[in-house]
């Protein structure tokens, strides 16, 4: 009996440190969010939302890189550093939703 308690110890711990290294419990939207135009994926204009609420864009109107915010479906994107000749100031904020890896800005869409 001994034996088998020692074994069923060995087990959980040994499951409980694959569910934990990978990685489970982590923000689920964070990754690179490609345009979609129609049928066609654009990999240069995207969204790259990282762990530490920050994203980097490939998107003008996004500007290059800022910091994000989720409040239930709802995605705040606040403009840090914008692209020279488009508009839009630091501080400025977009606002659109997120859901199923997809994020809807407006009438852009971006997909995982």
């Amino acid at each position: 009996m001994n034996k088998l308690l020692k074994m069923l110890v060995l087990i959980t711990v040994i499951t409980l440190f694959l569910l934990l290294s990978s990685g489970c419990g982590k923000n689920s939207v964070t990754g690179i969010y490609n345009r979609e135009f129609g049928d066609y994926s654009s990999s240069t204009m995207y969204v790259e939302l990282k762990n530490d609420m920050t994203y980097k864009s490939g998107e003008p109107k996004l500007g290059s890189e800022g910091t994000y915010e989720i409040n239930g479906s709802v995605i705040t994107f606040t403009l840090t550093t914008r692209y020279l000749l488009f508009p839009g100031e630091p501080g400025d904020m977009i606002t659109g939703t997120i859901a199923n890896g997809v994020i809807k800005v407006g009438d852009t869409t971006y997909k995982k």
